[in-house]
């Protein structure tokens, strides 16, 4: 059995990854802006990306717990089950409820239109959990951005260098732990917005918890993938 979840778990994270590569490269410069989903025009629960979550999310549990022995092979299985119907479901949901039908795989290529305004996400230095990351990827990609995904455990300093460098009109940071409050990811943030009087800053995950922005204005909090969606459309309402 632990063949079928090593299987499952690189299958899905492989496709995860093509996602983010395939993602990183939309620069069309079209006159269009971001399309706006109208009610009941989103896609169902179930579709490809959402199932692609599920299939490496049953992949992880599944060898994370029969490998080791942690459990038995059928309660391996069960969870492994049961997480990734859970994973599949719960991204679905998101996907669904943003209205995102290119983010969940629904859409054909000719819906996918005004890619233009710049977003660059990353992991903060010393965080390396990229699944929500990768979401917020497919969901911003789905509403229209051109997405540069940047990784896991992004340095400070690569930071700058990526923004200098793609000029984005919006920086999306993801961290769960306590690394955010580092003070040269502190320093990155605001030499960033210094430097590039345009550009905003979204900051996802707990670990920004207490963080104290340097411009309230320019760099927000957001909790979930509505409210990622909702703050970046506002912030970047200027950029196209």
């Amino acid at each position: 059995m632990w063949l079928a979840y090593v299987l499952a778990l690189v299958v899905g994270g492989g496709l995860l990854l093509v996602q983010a590569i395939s993602g990183g490269h939309h620069d069309v410069e079209t006159g269009a802006a971001p399309d706006v989903q109208h009610h009941g025009a989103g896609p169902g629960v179930l579709s490809l990306r959402s199932a692609i979550y599920g299939l490496f999310t049953f992949g992880f549990v599944g060898a994370a717990l029969h490998i080791p022995r942690l459990a038995t092979p059928g309660a391996a299985l069960g969870l492994a089950v049961l997480s990734g119907l859970a994973a599949m479901v719960g991204a679905g949901l998101t996907f669904s409820r943003l209205g995102s039908a290119d983010a969940s795989g629904a859409a054909s290529l000719g819906q996918a239109t005004g890619r233009r305004a710049r977003v660059l996400l990353a992991c903060a230095q010393g965080e390396r959990h990229v699944l929500g990351l990768q979401m917020a990827c497919d969901v911003l990609e789905g509403a229209g951005y051109a997405i540069k995904h940047a990784g896991a455990d992004l340095p400070a300093h690569a930071l700058l260098t990526y923004a200098e460098r793609d000029r984005p009109a919006l920086v999306a940071l993801a961290c769960t732990g306590t690394w955010a409050a580092a003070a040269d990811i502190r320093s990155a943030i605001g030499q960033l917005i210094e430097a590039q009087p345009d550009v905003c800053v979204v900051l996802g995950g707990a670990g920004w918890h207490g963080f104290d922005p340097p411009d309230p204005e320019r760099v927000v909090r957001v909790d979930n993938m509505r409210d990622l969606l909702a703050t970046a459309r506002r912030l970047t309402a200027n950029a196209f």
